[in-house]
């Protein structure tokens, strides 16, 4: 527990807090999945984050064991979630001709992956410079529903919908951290372990307040039923 306590200082603890609210997020979502439309799978978004932390931990700290492939196939899986989570959202809650925008969104995202492991010989590692793509391609999720929202019937209270706090969460974590994926040699090494934890910091300081958003999402009032 030392050992892990001093690492987190390196983040200025910021990787705990994260988990925490990882952790909050996932049962509040768990319990609220069937209250509004589109969010009955999000609460694996957090869920996997709290996995990966967790594993990540008993696996570097108490088992005391640097093990690869656990911590790679632990990011993939998460990318993946990530992504599809995101986009299975805003898939349901979008309508008409802006869905086929969606849909060339999700062929871009397959082909990019695809092509970015595979100049990696498809070995269990994500290139670094995947994160800035995934980030990029999230970011169009979010424009594109705030698009939508602007040639739609207007909400009566934004504060009440799901999709306003997901959509804040969305454009604050990944506007935030895009430098950092872009500036991705200045703070990661070549096999994908962070070589500068107080700028990543930023990460897990994005994290944590989008999945305290995405909460307050699911707090949201249920619309009234027809």
């Amino acid at each position: 527990m030392k050992e892990l306590l001093e690492a987190s200082a390196l983040y200025f603890y910021t990787d705990l807090i994260t988990v925490l609210c990882a952790l909050l997020a996932t049962i509040i979502g768990f319990i609220q999945r069937k209250k509004h439309e589109g969010l009955r799978f999000m609460f694996l978004y957090p869920l996997v984050s709290l996995q990966q932390s967790v594993s990540f931990y008993i696996v570097r700290y108490f088992i005391r064991v640097d093990n690869f492939f656990t911590s790679n196939f632990s990011v993939i899986v998460f990318l993946l979630v990530e992504f599809f989570c995101l986009y299975i959202y805003y898939y349901i809650v979008i309508k008409n001709r802006f869905r086929k925008i969606l849909q060339v969104v999700l062929v871009v995202y397959l082909f990019s992956l695809v092509y970015k492991w595979g100049e990696n010989g498809f070995r269990l590692l994500v290139p670094n410079n995947f994160y800035f793509i995934q980030s990029i391609i999230i970011l169009a999720l979010a424009i594109i529903y705030l698009l939508f929202l602007f040639v739609e019937k207007p909400k009566p209270n934004l504060f009440n919908e799901p999709s306003f706090w997901i959509t804040i969460g969305a454009l604050l974590y990944f506007l935030c951290t895009v430098p950092i994926y872009v500036n991705t040699k200045y703070v990661f090494t070549e096999d994908g372990l962070i070589d500068d934890p107080s700028l990543f910091s930023i990460n897990y300081i994005c994290y944590s307040l989008f999945f305290i958003l995405l909460t307050r999402a699911y707090l949201c009032k249920a619309p009234a039923k027809p």
